[in-house]
């Protein structure tokens, strides 16, 4: 036989069909080579002693009626492990600052507002506002929550990489990362700039295929993947409702330009009561954070690790003027050279 009539696929199945035991000699044989891992697979796959994976797995009521282990949430009562999420509002609603700053308490182990988080390395991967910004936008949030600049929190970020969460192999990648930098929160911004492949919003197969590429990276990395996303003309979510359908956690995202209060409503969650919360953004002397407060107007207090910040009675716990930021400034008490504690008032 010519080498160029030279079937390698060919010679594998037969020399596995008529000598059993043979391909598991041969991968052992070639393991340590650099090709070894994609070589062995395809080797294994012509051995019909190779044990295959289980696809489908019957559970039983049995089953369910064991003891189950509790929700293990990333961000109580809003993001746990294995989902994925979707964080939408118009522009200028304040969304990316806001899970920049989720992403900043999740590595810190701080509260979130009002919601106890699970200390864990966060991934943010933006692919809109582009490394300057973001960085800044960063420093900001850390020195917000007073960050020690000798022991940053594990929050990592890519930028303008051209993730396209259509492709399997980018997918992949994907999940190469937060293997590397172990997040188990990864923040995408945004949906329309990585769903490279969904030309048509409302394509309900197209969208519906690249969550269930999403939930399978969560589910393996136990990861809480949250995708920014912009609103529609109505402020609703846009396109199909596939994308509603696909997420544990749908999150409207609302707050006029000129304005610090910003609203949250849960449109859709799968693990708990829909619910709504209320913050204020405070944004002085390069530093920026949010702070809990009552949609009713009641003052708030919001604690933080090193950190306090206290809204004033005089504004009821909400800021409504339009010079609000010339009314907000903030004093930092430095101790050591460190930020120890962040108090707000209005002036």
């Amino acid at each position: 036989m010519s080498a160029k009539h030279f079937d390698p696929e060919g010679v594998l199945a037969r020399l596995t069909r008529e000598r059993p035991g043979t391909a598991q000699a041969l991968a052992d044989l070639i393991r340590d080579d650099p090709e070894g891992a994609r070589l062995t697979e395809r080797i294994l796959a012509h051995d019909p002693s190779t044990p295959k994976p289980q696809r489908f797995i019957v559970h039983s009521a049995a089953d369910a009626l064991k003891p189950q282990p509790p929700i293990d949430w990333i961000v109580e009562r809003l993001f746990s492990a294995g989902s994925v999420a979707v964080v939408f509002g118009d522009g200028g609603s304040k969304k990316t600052y806001s899970m920049l700053d989720m992403s900043v308490c999740v590595a810190g182990g701080l509260h979130w507002l009002d919601f106890p988080t699970t200390q864990s390395a966060a991934l943010f991967v933006d692919e809109e506002s582009g490394n300057r910004r973001l960085s800044r936008r960063i420093a900001e949030t850390l020195r917000g929550h007073c960050v020690n600049e000798d022991s940053p929190p594990p929050l990592h970020y890519i930028t303008l990489s051209r993730l396209n969460i259509c492709d399997p192999a980018d997918v992949a990648e994907l999940h190469n990362l937060i293997a590397e930098t172990g997040a188990r929160l990864v923040v995408i911004d945004s949906w329309i700039a990585t769903a490279q492949g969904v030309e048509n919003e409302n394509d309900s197969v197209k969208v519906q295929a690249v969550f269930n590429l999403l939930r399978l990276v969560a589910e393996d990395t136990q990861t809480a993947i949250v995708l920014i996303d912009h609103a529609n003309k109505a402020n609703g979510y846009r396109g199909s409702t596939a994308k509603k359908g696909a997420v544990d956690m749908m999150l409207l995202v609302e707050s006029k330009k000129d304005s610090p209060n910003v609203d949250f409503s849960t449109e859709k969650t799968r693990d708990t009561e829909p619910f709504n919360f209320s913050a204020v953004a405070h944004f002085a002397d390069g530093r920026f954070f949010l702070a809990a407060s009552e949609p009713s107007g009641s003052s708030r207090w919001a604690r933080h690790r090193n950190t306090f910040c206290a809204t004033s009675p005089n504004t009821s716990g909400r800021l409504s003027s339009p010079s609000w930021q010339g009314q907000m400034f903030a004093v930092m008490h430095r101790r050591g050279g460190r930020c120890t504690r962040w108090q707000s008032w209005a002036g």
